[in-house]
């Protein structure tokens, strides 16, 4: 093919080129084959699907790859020049000759680099891994081998939120400082005067000694760039200066308060941040990575060593199970006021319901949980194989069983609801009521906590039987403050025919709680110790008794009856004054319908809308402890 002084040595074409400008466009579907490229002046190739390379590439045309894969695939050795890509980028790069592909040229990856053959020899030459609001580009499993691979760089995009700890890891680890690489090589030497010589990347670190140590200068110069000591009463070490490199095999606690360019001086509410871009120059972690001699019974913390996500499930079977719990523990910065800890078990199921899975992203650090029940040294294992393809994702599936019993805790702070934390109960008969390998511990945040309490356990995941009879789930709370708060409660496929309540100790007020779908609670924390009291909240199951009154009880009319329609109309005559609840459950003893309201004790008509939710059968609607039979017919 001669398209505009393009020239093709074609071995096979899947797909034939399409073009109506004589510019090649390789079409997302299209997977072309070559062996040489021969690129006149200016002339461009555009691929958005794969295109298969065996040979070179020459003459000083571009070809765009920004949105598609390109395949180096010879039987001879090969060279990449970065500069015939346009931005030095492509999307995708394979590498799937058995011999040798050296890069000659700087490179930036935008998504995932995969070397499934040979040697890529990176010849010192920089290699970016792009991270950017769309995507965070990552190393696939090696199954061949990188050389001369010291000049990467890995990104990673810490969005726009709000100022908070996170809990980062490297991915490479570094010949140069940390002042270097997270701080851009500068550092801010008086306090108000901001240094930031590339906007949009690096954060101002802080610490005693200020710029003496390499720190950036604030009023008070309190750390904010810390090492996990122990699970222990001061669990983070102050890094004392940014002289030092950064270990790909090491997790920092560190406060990102946004890019260089945030003013430290401001006092506004809320503190002024901003999206920032972290990045890393140094050498590629890979192939077996140890953390050996980990707490037997307490949490450690390892970084995830690659540049790429990696999956929970396969690196808790690949270790002595024995050894760890099989969950893991995060830092999510988004909870609370400063961020709270989220547990995730190796079925998926995550105790505050956001976005985590048991894919863990490429750039943090995580905590595993020693069980103490093994002879064996506490050594972790990470291995290529445990790589995943799963980056940034938004949702997760919960097992399925007997069901399951989420509480989220929020607050309202001026900008909106916040997630504070959660907890979750998980329901089968082939769990135990007893703490057991299926159950996670609650980490402490530093703000507030919930926990779901077993004994003297606190737990941020439960699994148990499935409810039987009356029972009681305790819940512990700790570090309320005194505001408004508001507890999420969804039952999800809970089998259980009575009635299941969030009972209030300190106001005596109970909620029923639906078996599917959401409902909320709100309560309020004062200066009254009882109102911020541990066990202030508990949750009972209680079997299903029929009200010993049922008819048309003189306080309590329903009508129409038999129900027609999608509503009932119910009356209320001489009741006292009072917070009322209305439940309608059906023979099975289910509930179909639940509200509150507060009755000012005259005579008084709710309507209650009930959908389409009633089948036909025989109802007891309740108000409080009076309960009336209602027919659909």
């Amino acid at each position: 093919s001669l398209l505009r002084n393009i020239l093709f040595t074609l071995i096979t074409s899947v797909a034939p080129i399409t073009s109506t400008t004589n510019e090649p466009v390789i079409g997302a579907t299209e997977v072309i084959s070559v062996n040489n490229i021969f690129l006149g002046k200016d002339a461009l190739v555009t691929n958005y699907g794969i295109l298969n390379i065996a040979g070179s590439i020459t003459k000083a045309g571009f070809i765009n790859s920004e949105g598609g894969e390109i395949d180096f695939n010879g039987t001879a050795t090969q060279q990449i020049d970065g500069a015939r890509f346009t931005s030095y980028t492509i999307k995708d790069l394979t590498i799937d000759n058995s011999l040798k592909v050296t890069l000659s040229d700087s490179l930036r990856i935008s998504d995932a680099l995969t070397v499934n053959a040979g040697n890529f020899d990176l010849n010192g030459k920089s290699l970016t891994l792009i991270s950017n609001g769309e995507n965070t580009a990552r190393v696939g499993p090696l199954r061949g081998m990188l050389s001369n691979d010291g000049n990467v760089t890995v990104e990673r995009l810490i969005p726009q939120e709000r100022r908070a700890y996170r809990i980062l890891a490297p991915s490479v680890t570094t010949k140069t400082s940390m002042n270097a690489n997270w701080q851009e090589g500068v550092h801010n030497p008086v306090y108000g005067v901001n240094i930031d010589p590339n906007p949009g990347f690096g954060i101002q670190i802080t610490g005693a000694g200020g710029a003496a140590n390499n720190f950036d200068v604030t009023a008070t110069n309190e750390s904010s760039l810390f090492l996990f000591n122990c699970d222990c009463d001061i669990p983070w070490t102050a890094i004392t200066n940014t002289n030092g490199t950064l270990n790909g095999n090491t997790g920092y606690l560190v406060f990102v308060r946004g890019d260089r360019s945030t003013d430290m001086t401001s006092t506004a509410d809320p503190l002024p941040t901003s999206a920032t871009t972290l990045r890393a120059t140094g050498t590629l972690l890979r192939g077996f990575q140890a953390y050996n001699n980990l707490s037997d019974t307490g949490h450690s913390l390892i970084a995830n060593p690659y540049a790429s996500p990696i999956n929970w499930r396969s690196m808790y079977f690949h270790n002595v199970s024995d050894n760890f719990e099989n969950y893991y523990t995060y830092w999510d910065p988004t909870i609370g006021t400063r961020g709270a800890y989220v547990t995730v078990n190796i079925k998926g199921v995550n105790s505050a319901g956001t976005s985590a899975t048991i894919d863990i992203q490429s750039g943090i650090a995580f905590f595993v949980k020693g069980r103490g029940q093994s002879t064996q040294p506490h050594n972790f294992m990470i291995r290529e194989t445990d790589k995943s393809k799963k980056n940034d994702i938004n949702m997760f599936v919960p097992e399925k069983g007997g069901g399951q019993l989420s509480m989220r805790l929020y607050y309202n702070d001026g900008n909106g609801k916040r997630l504070a934390d959660g907890m979750v109960a998980i329901f089968d008969d082939s769990y135990s009521k007893d703490i057991d390998p299926f159950d996670a511990e609650k980490m402490r945040n530093w703000d507030e906590n919930i926990a779901w309490t077993v004994g003297n356990k606190y737990l941020s995941i439960q699994s148990r039987p499935l409810i039987a009879g009356n029972e009681r789930l305790g819940i512990y709370m700790s570090n309320l403050k005194e505001r408004d708060y508001q507890f999420d409660i969804e039952g999800t496929d809970l089998n259980y025919t009575g009635i299941a309540e969030l009972v209030d100790n300190y106001t005596l007020k109970r909620t029923v709680i639906s078996a599917n779908g959401p409902i909320t609670v709100s309560f309020s924390v004062t200066a009254n110790a009882r109102s911020k009291a541990a066990d202030r909240f508990h949750i009972e199951f209680r079997s299903y008794i029929a009200p010993v009154a049922v008819g048309n009880i003189s306080s309590v009319n329903v009508y129409p009856n038999p129900v027609v329609g999608n509503t009932i109309q119910l009356q209320l005559n001489n009741m006292d004054k009072g917070i009322y609840s209305i439940t309608l459950t059906n023979q099975a003893g289910q509930i179909a319908y639940y509200k509150q309201f507060n009755h000012d004790g005259s005579t008084n008509v709710q309507t209650l809308d009930i959908g389409g939710k009633l089948i036909k059968g025989t109802y007891v609607l309740k108000v409080g402890e009076i309960g009336v039979k209602v027919l659909r017919e």
